[in-house]
Formats: structure tokens, sequence, C-alpha cells
């Protein structure tokens, strides 16, 4: 059993002698490849990590300050204008009271009388009815005495005021007036959350084009005086 353990070590002590040279450079190659896994490829993998969050941060200062140059161009007083603009052209919701100025209005200049009035709402908490562009609409039903040029006088003055509105369909009557409906429009604000990523954008030409428009050629009946009309006969009726 001895000579066998002696045997057994000679051997290991030739393969020692024969491979002595080799072994100091495989330790160290096995201590560099356990190194490299243990500390240098974790601290490369977190480089490359840091790397893209330092660019993902310079991307967005460059956004913020972007956005900055782009709000201190703008005026306090000219945004106020342009969303007055934009809120009674387009409101957020259904204005029953914008809609009722711009017919009593659009009748006061046109001569006519109005006469009984229905509003088409639908539903209370949905909107049901959309135009072609996507946007809601809210249809009133109503009737005018005059003759045909003062309904189509009407129809241009109530076409041209505040909230936008077409006329979809009118019925003369002769000397007994005019039954018409009347489509206005409206759009509910989108919500709105704070991105740093995201630029803000200026108006378009063609958007600003639409705000000179609207600015000159339509009014806020809200902002003007409305004209008493005695021989009135006015009545709403919600369906």
């Amino acid at each position: 059993m001895n000579k066998n353990v002696r045997f057994d070590q000679s051997i290991y002590l030739i393969l020692y002698a024969k491979y002595k040279s080799y072994l100091v450079p495989i330790g160290v190659i096995l201590a560099c490849v356990v190194i490299f896994f243990i500390l240098i490829l974790p601290q490369f993998q977190d480089y490359l990590d840091n790397k893209d969050t330092i660019l993902a941060d310079k991307q967005t200062i460059q956004t913020l300050n972007q956005n900055i140059q782009t709000l201190e161009l703008l005026k306090q007083d000219e945004i106020t204008s342009k969303l007055t603009i934009a809120d009674g052209a387009l409101p957020s919701e259904k204005d029953f009271t914008g809609i009722l100025n711009a017919i009593s209005l659009a009748a006061s200049l046109a001569n006519v009388s109005l006469g009984d009035y229905s509003f088409q709402i639908g539903s209370l908490f949905g909107s049901t009815n959309a135009s072609g562009n996507g946007q809601l609409t809210l249809t009133v039903s109503l009737s005018i005495s005059g003759d045909l040029p003062r309904a189509q006088k009407f129809i241009q003055l109530l076409e041209g005021e505040f909230p936008l509105s077409e006329v979809t369909s009118l019925s003369f009557r002769g000397n007994g007036g005019s039954d018409l409906n009347a489509t206005f429009f409206y759009s509910p604000l989108a919500n709105v959350q704070f991105n740093p990523n995201t630029p803000i954008q200026a108006l378009s030409p063609e958007q600003q084009k639409l705000m000179i428009s609207l600015s000159k050629n339509f009014q806020k009946p809200a902002d003007l005086a409305i004209p008493k009309k005695s021989d009135a006969t006015n009545s709403a009726q919600l369906q």
C-alpha cells in the first residue's frame, strides 16, 4: 500500500517537474479569466448602461432647452387671445349658452323672429354623434319667421359666429317662415400628460392662417350685446 502511495507521489512529482513551466502561465490565465467575468465585465456593462442614460439625459436637456426657447418667444396676451378664439370656435363641451347666443344674435341681425327650438343632445354622459372629421356635434332644430332672403341671411350670419356651426337642412314654409336644422361642433380636450422628452410644437403656417381667419371672419356671441326682441316666441325643448 505504501508502495502505491509512493508511486503516485512520484508520478505527481514527475509531472510537476515536467510541466512546472506551464503551471504559472495557466494559473495566471485562469485568474485573469475569473477576474474578467467577476469584476471587469460587470463594470463594462455598467459603463454601457450609464452611457445610454447619459445620452438620454442629454437628449432630455436639449428638448427642455428647446421648449424653453419656444415658450420665451410666445407672448402671454397672444396665447390668451388664441386660446379664447379656439375655445369659442370649438368648445370642449356642449356649449348651450354659446349656441343660444349665436342663434339669438343671428336672428336679430337678420331681422327674423325665432319660434320653437329644440336640442338633440344625445347622451348626457357620452357622445354619440360625430362629424366626418371626428369632431362631435350637437344638432338644433328651430323655426324662424320671415321670407326666404331673410332666412338665407340668418344662415349666413349663424355660420359666421361661434361656436362653429353648419346648417344641414332648410324647409321654407312660405309666409309661415322656415324650419331648419343647424349642427354645432365641439371637441373634448385630450388628457395632457407632461413628457420632458416631447418638444413643444409651435403653430404651423396652416394653423396660423386658420387662427387669423377665425379672428377676422367669426364673432363670439358672448362678447357681443344681443338686442332684445319683444316679438320672439322662443321656447327650448330638450329631446
